[in-house]
C-alpha cells in the first residue's frame, strides 16, 4: 500500500477498542485477502516513566469519516496492558505488572500471528535507551498480545 492509496491523512477519532479487532493474519496479507486493512503503531519518543503514547491502530481503507479521513481503531494501548497472570513482573524494572507496560523508546516492529494475536518488538537502540530500569541498558524484547475472537464471548484477551 502506498500513500497515494490512502485517502487524505489520518485523523485521531479517539480510543474505540472493537469486540472484534479484526485484525488482518499474516496468511491473508501473504494471499492479498486484506490489501484493505493494515494495523500500524504509533509513539511518542520517551520511555520509562516518562513514556505516555504507545498504541497499535487497525485501519482499513474503505473506512473514512465525513471529511474523508481514514478511521482508525485503537487495538492496544501498549502502556495499558492486561495482565492478570503478572507475567514477566518477577525481573525488576519499570511497568511489569498488572497492568504490564511495553514503556520503551523505539518499539517498532510489529508481525501478525495466527489465532487473533501479534508480536510487538523493540529496538533497543544499544546503549543508549534505559526505558525498563534507569541506568541499565534494555535488552530486546519482544511481546506477544492475543485478542479476543470475534466468536470468543468470554471477555478474555
Amino acid at each position: 500500500m502506498t500513500t497515494r492509496d490512502l485517502p487524505r491523512a489520518f485523523k485521531d477519532h479517539g480510543s474505540r477498542r472493537p469486540a472484534d479487532t479484526g485484525l488482518p493474519s499474516q496468511s491473508e496479507a501473504k494471499e492479498g485477502q486484506n490489501a484493505n486493512r493494515a494495523i500500524l503503531i504509533e509513539r511518542e519518543d520517551d520511555e520509562g516513566p516518562a513514556a505516555t503514547f504507545k498504541r497499535v491502530y487497525l485501519i482499513d481503507r474503505r473506512k473514512v469519516d465525513a471529511q474523508g479521513f481514514l478511521v482508525k481503531t485503537e487495538v492496544a494501548d501498549l502502556l495499558n496492558l492486561r495482565n492478570p497472570a503478572l507475567i514477566g513482573s518477577r525481573t525488576p524494572g519499570y511497568g511489569q505488572g498488572d497492568p504490564f507496560k511495553f514503556p520503551l523508546q523505539s518499539v517498532e516492529a510489529l508481525l501478525p500471528l495466527p489465532g487473533n494475536r501479534i508480536l510487538i518488538a523493540q529496538d533497543n537502540n544499544f546503549p543508549d535507551s534505559t526505558g525498563r530500569v534507569p541506568g541499565k541498558v534494555d535488552a530486546t524484547e519482544m511481546i506477544i498480545i492475543g485478542f479476543p475472537r470475534k466468536d470468543d464471548k468470554s471477555g478474555r484477551d
